[in-house]
């Protein structure tokens, strides 16, 4: 039927919702990150800037952080947001392939949506995996902020649920 949305497509699968006249059959998640920090660690870096902040954050996000209400809650954020995205590339920051300032949060904590930014090797890596879009999601709840980041490409889905 056309029109009504069939069981076991969307978010359960994997799948986003299709822009006008793309197919939602063709999309795949290509990378997935997850990670998780306590906004304690950060608040003491917010009020006495460290070497680290300068080194983990570009000058954008050290300035939307200094800017923001809750400057602790938004370096969390971006952090998390960047172990993420290291995940879903499948690298680790240790590893040195990919460098803290190349995965950029471009947008506060609150913004709807929340937008990254990939550049050098890390934009590299995304394109090796296929990827062709990336979803992300930051939310803090009392002492812990958790951000997820998910990277798309296109390509045969190669598992569904529902019947």
């Amino acid at each position: 039927m056309a029109g009504r949305r069939q069981k076991g497509t969307g978010a359960a699968t994997g799948e986003r919702r299709p822009s006008r006249g793309e197919d939602s059959r063709h999309l795949r998640i290509v990378g997935v990150g997850v990670d998780v920090a306590e906004v304690q660690r950060f608040a003491r870096m917010a009020r006495r800037p460290t070497r680290l902040l300068v080194q983990v954050f570009t000058d954008q996000e050290l300035a939307v952080c200094r800017e923001a209400g809750r400057p602790a809650e938004q370096y969390a954020a971006a952090f998390v947001l960047k172990e993420a995205a290291f995940k879903a590339l499948g690298h680790g920051w240790l590893d040195g392939a990919v460098s803290w300032p190349d995965i950029e949060l471009l947008t506060p904590l609150d913004a709807v949506p929340v937008r990254l930014r990939l550049r050098g090797a890390a934009a590299d890596a995304f394109r090796r995996l296929g990827g062709t879009g990336v979803l992300a999601a930051v939310t803090s709840s009392g002492p812990l902020v958790l951000g997820q980041v998910v990277f798309l490409g296109k390509g045969q889905v190669v598992s569904e649920v529902g019947g």
